[in-house]
């Protein structure tokens, strides 16, 4: 079987590692996953991203690591009905322990009880580079995430990753 410890082993340098300031709270911590990136300040914004189809994609979503929640039980319902596999918020999440329970992998950085409802000024950017929490993250990279951990790659580290996925327990995502 081939893990993320394994593609960590045969592809150094080319990798990034999310840090341990991310923490699991979806009801899978298991993926593998084209990503997508959106820049996006509140819940609005975040919305018409995921209505649309996810085909089966990893979302990064930079809300600037804000001080209130931008994902919530209803927001990742909407992912999930929309065929997104998993999101990585640079932010904070709230409904955390309905959130466990959900077929979806999430990462992010904390929780937080205020949610985001204010529409700002700022148009949501979709499919842009991100950088933040020492990440450069750009749509069409890869992500790998097992018990070992979360890594990306500027593309598919495993030709065919099905080595992978079979180890994989997607928990019905």
């Amino acid at each position: 079987m081939i893990g993320t410890a394994e593609i960590c082993d045969n592809y150094l340098g080319t990798i990034q590692i999310l840090g341990s300031q991310f923490q699991s709270f979806g009801g899978s911590d298991l993926l593998s996953a084209e990503i997508e990136t959106i820049e996006a300040y509140d819940r609005v914004q975040l919305e018409q991203m995921l209505k649309e189809d996810g085909k089966k994609r990893v979302l990064f979503i930079d809300a600037g690591n804000t001080s209130y929640a931008l994902l919530d039980k209803f927001i990742v319902e909407l992912a999930i009905n929309n065929n997104w596999r998993g999101l990585v918020l640079n932010g904070c999440v709230r409904h955390s322990k309905a959130l466990k329970a959900m077929p979806i992998a999430i990462w992010g950085l904390g929780t937080c009880p205020l949610k985001s409802d204010v529409v700002t000024e700022c148009v949501a950017r979709k499919s842009v580079e991100l950088n933040f929490q020492n990440l450069k993250i750009e749509s069409g990279m890869h992500l790998y995430a097992d018990e070992d951990g979360v890594i990306v790659t500027d593309a598919k580290a495993i030709k065919n990753d099905f080595e992978f996925n079979l180890s994989l327990d997607y928990c019905g995502v």
